[in-house]
């Protein structure tokens, strides 16, 4: 079973957004990730920094916005 880490949007440019994970360990490339309060879904593509992932959202941005 994998860690479960929480995270912050940080940057929204269209269909890439930046995640901050602010508890547990970066997920690997290619990991889901689900935004509790809206349901989107997104796949990392990149460890950009030490707290930060890049992501492709699966779906449209729409509803989803920084902090």
């Amino acid at each position: 079973m994998s860690e479960i880490s929480k995270g912050t949007i940080i940057k929204i440019c269209g269909s890439v957004l930046d995640i901050r994970i602010t508890g547990g360990r970066l997920p690997s490339i290619k990991s889901l990730i689900v935004c509790e309060e809206t349901g989107h879904h997104m796949e990392v593509a990149a460890h950009v920094a030490v707290d930060t992932v890049r992501c492709i959202a699966l779906e449209s941005t729409e509803g989803l916005m920084c902090g």
